[in-house]
């Protein structure tokens, strides 16, 4: 009979691994998901802080509302990423299932931002072009910068 090589027991399966390292991801993705809101969150206090100066209190708080919506549809995608890892904790989750709550998540996203910018267009009447500058700093140059820099 042919001995096969076993394994020290001190070392975990493969699928014990693989769960380890899922949760890690999971973990670290939601932490870095929080980060870029408080990221976003800054640029948008230093951008209607500059639009104060500039232009008033009318231009600030269109800057502060568009920034804040970035700022917080990231903390969203963030607790549902954090609520993901927790359900793959209690149950095994294919990737197929994480797949379809990420992509649901990204349409959560697209539907509440658009929701909450129409909804400060035609009620509050925020001024559109700090509005908007806020919201592309706040969503794109944001996110471009702390991808470029996060693992720097």
């Amino acid at each position: 009979m042919i001995n096969s090589p076993r394994k020290p027991p001190e070392f975990d399966s493969e699928l014990e691994t693989q769960n380890k390292l899922d949760r890690f991801n999971q973990r670290s993705n939601a932490g870095s998901m929080l980060i870029l809101a408080l990221l976003q969150m800054i640029s948008t206090v230093a951008f209607s802080g500059v639009m104060y100066y500039g232009y008033g209190i009318g231009a600030s708080l269109s800057a502060f509302f568009g920034g804040s919506i970035a700022a917080l549809m990231s903390a969203f995608m963030a607790a549902r990423m954090y609520t993901t890892h927790r359900i793959a904790a209690v149950r095994i989750m294919t990737a197929n299932e994480r797949l379809a709550r990420f992509y649901a998540t990204a349409l959560l996203k697209v539907l509440f931002t658009l929701l909450m910018m129409g909804i400060l267009i035609a009620v509050i009447k925020v001024s559109m072009l700090p509005f908007i500058i806020a919201y592309l700093i706040s969503a794109v140059l944001v996110n471009w910068c702390y991808l470029l820099f996060a693992d720097a």
